[in-house]
C-alpha cells in the first residue's frame, strides 16, 4: 500500500513539473502556430525523435532507400514509417479543447503523451508536439503545440481510432523484418540441405546469368541442362531480394527452446565479393494457434506445419518464419525438373 502512494506521488510530481516546465514556459524559442501538427512535405522530413513519459526513445533517420534507426542503425519496417508520414501529413484539427476543459486536459497530455519532433535535412527543427491521450469519442487525440497552451482534438479526417500507437519508441516493435535480401548478381551459389536424407537436397550455382548448374546433394546427380526449367530458377533466386520472417523472438524460454533441436534445414548463400550467409531452419511445437493440429487420420502433428523457426548467421536472434512467404526457399531437387 505504502509502494502504491510512493508510486502515485512520484507520477503526480512528474505530471506537475511537465505542465509547468515544459507546457507553462513563457520563453518559447519554437516559433510556431499553436495548431500547426500537420506537415505536408513529408518528403522533407529527414529525421523523427520519439519519445514517451517513461524515458524510452527512438530516432528515425532517412537515408538514400530506407530509413534506420539512429540508435542502433538497424532498418525499420517499411509500413511502420508509411503509417506515420501518412499520419503526419493528415493532421486535421477538429475543434480546440474548450476553456472549460483546458486545465484537466493540459494535465491529461503531460501525463500520458508521445512528443514528437520532426526535422528537416539541414536539421532544422519544423514541428514539434504532444500527443496525449485520445478523446472521449475516439476520434483523435488531444494535441498540443510544443511551448503552446492551447491544446486541440487532432485527427486523420474520418479515421475513428487513437493516433498515438502509429508513433513508436519500441525498437522491437518497429525494426524491420527483411532477413535476407540478395540481388540476382550477387548470388555465386545457394545450397539447401535438409536432414532428412529421403528430402532431395540441392545447390544452385550461378555460372552465369542465364546458366545454372543445380546439382542434388544426396546422389551428387547434375540436372541436364535441357531438363531445367530456367522459369523456376529464376523465380526463385529472385525471390532472394526480399525474404522476410513474420516477427522476432524476444521470449528468452521461447528461443532456448527454439534451438534445442536439430535444425530441420540448414541454407548457405555463398556471394560473389566473397561473402557468405547461412540460415538455420528449426520445427515449431503444436500450439493452440496451430492451424493443423493432426493428420487426416486424426493422428497428432509432431510439429507445426505453418510456422518454425530461424537463426541467421550464428546470431543469437531467434526468427519466426511462415511457410506461406519463407517455404518458398524449401524446394527440392525435382522442383526445377521441367
Amino acid at each position: 500500500m505504502k509502494k502504491n502512494i510512493l508510486y502515485l506521488s512520484i507520477l503526480l510530481s512528474i505530471s506537475v513539473l511537465v505542465y509547468f516546465v515544459i507546457f507553462k514556459n513563457p520563453n518559447s524559442t519554437f516559433g510556431v502556430n499553436d495548431n500547426e501538427f500537420a506537415y505536408e512535405d513529408t518528403a522533407a522530413i529527414h529525421k523523427i525523435f520519439i519519445s514517451d513519459v517513461n524515458g524510452t526513445h527512438l530516432t528515425y533517420i532517412r537515408n538514400a532507400s530506407n530509413w534506420t534507426m539512429q540508435e542502433n542503425g538497424l532498418p525499420v519496417r517499411r509500413d511502420v514509417i508509411d503509417i506515420m508520414l501518412r499520419t503526419i501529413k493528415n493532421f486535421s484539427v477538429r475543434y480546440p479543447v474548450a476553456q472549460s476543459a483546458l486545465e484537466s486536459s493540459i494535465k491529461d497530455i503531460a501525463s500520458n503523451n508521445k512528443k514528437v519532433e520532426l526535422y528537416n535535412e539541414a536539421g532544422k527543427k519544423v514541428r514539434s508536439f504532444f500527443i496525449g491521450p485520445p478523446s472521449p469519442d475516439g476520434k483523435g487525440n488531444y494535441m498540443l503545440v510544443e511551448k503552446a497552451q492551447k491544446p486541440y482534438v487532432v485527427w486523420n479526417t474520418g479515421f475513428v481510432g487513437s493516433l498515438e500507437t502509429r508513433f513508436s519508441a519500441d525498437i522491437n516493435e518497429v525494426r524491420s523484418r527483411l532477413m535476407l535480401a540478395i540481388p540476382f548478381p550477387s548470388l555465386a551459389e545457394i545450397r539447401v540441405q535438409y536432414s532428412d536424407p529421403t528430402a532431395a537436397s540441392f545447390s544452385i550455382n550461378v555460372q552465369k546469368p542465364d546458366s545454372f548448374l543445380i546439382t542434388n546433394l544426396n546422389t551428387h546427380q547434375t540436372l541436364p541442362v535441357r531438363l531445367i526449367n530456367k522459369e523456376k530458377v529464376f523465380e526463385y533466386i529472385d525471390f532472394l531480394k526480399a525474404v522476410y520472417c513474420e516477427a522476432i523472438i524476444f521470449n528468452e524460454d521461447e528461443k532456448l527452446k527454439a534451438v534445442s533441436t536439430t535444425p530441420f534445414c540448414v541454407i548457405s548463400i555463398r556471394l560473389r565479393n566473397g561473402g557468405e550467409q547461412q540460415m538455420k531452419c528449426y520445427f515449431k511445437e503444436i500450439t493452440k494457434r496451430s492451424k493443423s493440429q493432426s493428420d487426416a487420420h486424426g493422428t497428432p502433428r509432431p510439429y507445426d506445419l505453418d510456422r518454425f523457426y530461424g537463426t541467421l548467421n550464428g546470431s543469437n536472434e531467434v526468427y519466426l518464419l511462415q511457410d506461406y512467404h519463407f517455404g518458398k526457399l524449401l524446394q527440392t531437387f525435382d522442383y526445377f525438373k521441367k
